[in-house]
């Protein structure tokens, strides 16, 4: 499918937050799901693919990047959910990290916080906001 130029970019700057967690010699093990990738992250709880994935060792970091009219949609909160439970019931160090348009931001921290109250664990979750220029 074809991704819009702000999506791909909200992918560029999730990718760059995985790297700030995955240690540097691993970085080829970090799976993202773009046009140019050879190595797509899998589809994982109930039939849904992150835009990046990473699983290794006691680590496992999941990152989905959503446009604007997407954060709130009802797609949007089943992946939310399914990521958010994989997460929870890792064994180890597990992020899910958002990447949304700056204007975004507040909408999808309020949904995250929401929806993390249903899954108990240790576990971080984040969100990065895209500012036009800043990838």
């Amino acid at each position: 499918m074809s991704e819009s130029v702000l999506h791909q970019q909200l992918v560029k700057l999730l990718k760059k937050e995985v790297m700030s967690i995955v240690p540097s010699d691993c970085w080829n093990l970090i799976q993202e799901d773009t046009p140019e990738s050879r190595n797509r992250p899998p589809i994982i709880v109930e039939k849904h693919r992150p835009d990046i994935f990473y699983n290794w060792g006691s680590l496992l970091v999941i990152g989905e990047a959503k446009t604007g009219n997407d954060v709130s949609k009802k797609r949007s909160r089943s992946q939310y959910d399914s990521y958010l439970r994989m997460c929870s019931n890792f064994s180890g160090n597990a992020y899910l990290i958002l990447s949304v348009p700056w204007l975004e931001e507040a909408e999808a921290n309020n949904i995250l916080r929401l929806n993390k109250k249903k899954y108990s664990g240790d576990y971080t979750t984040k969100v990065c906001a895209w500012i036009v220029g800043a990838v």
